[in-house]
């Protein structure tokens, strides 16, 4: 172990009331336990919280510090994070981001536009042809939603992508785009493509409110493979990116020595469900 520090995994996610930020955290937490180590977690969801919440990890000096890389560029003082972060290698610690971000650090990530790449071609493959694909202004929903429409518009003729970017995949960011369609501009698309399984289930449920049938007349996907996805009716056609298996490699990785030449790297695998039932010129 590193002189001077302390048998601790720090991890620090996005928002643990996340359902794939608290799972990366439970498999880090495993990862560590296993190795004699113990783990903390800190959910963050602002600059200030962050940065000090960041600073106050490093006193306590773990040989480990595991951050989700969407941390980084979801908050202001990202920048000061990434310094931070740094110091803290430059000292003799160790630092893994989960999820791509082309930062000097260790990381274990899932290829996500590929993974994107192949929901696009399953989802073609069963009939869709009109794709409206909702995703933000960050990285990794930048890089999922260029998976879907690209292979979208690869695939074949008679293809119509769009892509609506919101200021976030929140609930409230989702229904305040959805009231602003009228029932014919939905229906002018034949799938809904998310890029969080949290903005899925939130355009699953205003389509309901509106009285259309998520999946009868209106295809819903999302991404990411949270365990809501299995819960809501009916079930979400998702890409499993395995966060807690990210989770555990962060800590493999961070760890490894000596270091690892290469990211961790995971596929995620498209899990095709009752939000996107095969689909025929009949099913309009």
């Amino acid at each position: 172990m590193a002189r001077g520090y302390t048998k601790t995994v720090a991890v620090l996610v996005s928002d643990l009331r996340d359902a794939l930020s608290s799972a990366v955290a439970q498999g880090a937490i495993a990862a560590a336990a296993e190795r004699g180590l113990v783990g903390t977690v800190t959910g963050m969801s602002s600059s200030a919280t962050a940065l000090n919440a960041l600073r106050s990890i490093r006193v306590q000096r773990p040989l480990l510090i595991v951050v989700e890389a969407r941390l980084i560029e979801a908050v202001a003082d990202g920048d000061e994070l990434v310094v931070e972060l740094a110091a803290h290698e430059a000292g003799g610690g160790h630092v893994t981001l989960v999820g791509a971000s082309g930062l000097p650090f260790r990381t274990s990530f899932v290829d996500e536009q590929a993974a994107a790449s192949a929901l696009a071609r399953d989802l073609f493959d069963i009939g869709y042809r009109s794709p409206l694909i909702v995703a933000t202004d960050g990285t990794v929903a930048q890089r999922r939603a260029r998976g879907v429409r690209e292979t979208f518009e690869q695939a074949g003729s008679g293809v119509r992508a769009r892509v609506e970017e919101l200021e976030s995949e929140s609930r409230d960011a989702v229904e305040a785009w959805l009231s602003t369609l009228s029932h014919e501009d939905l229906l002018e698309a034949d799938l809904i493509a998310c890029t969080s399984d949290s903005a899925a289930i939130a355009v699953m449920g205003h389509l309901r409110r509106r009285g259309i049938t998520p999946g009868t007349e209106l295809g819903v996907s999302g991404f990411g493979g949270s365990p809501y996805a299995d819960d809501v009716r009916p079930r979400l056609t998702t890409v499993d990116i395995f966060a807690a298996e990210l989770g555990y490699r962060a800590v493999a990785t961070g760890l490894a020595v000596p270091p690892l030449q290469a990211p961790e790297t995971t596929v995620g695998e498209v899990r095709l469900a009752a939000s996107t039932p095969p689909r025929t010129r009949s099913s309009r």
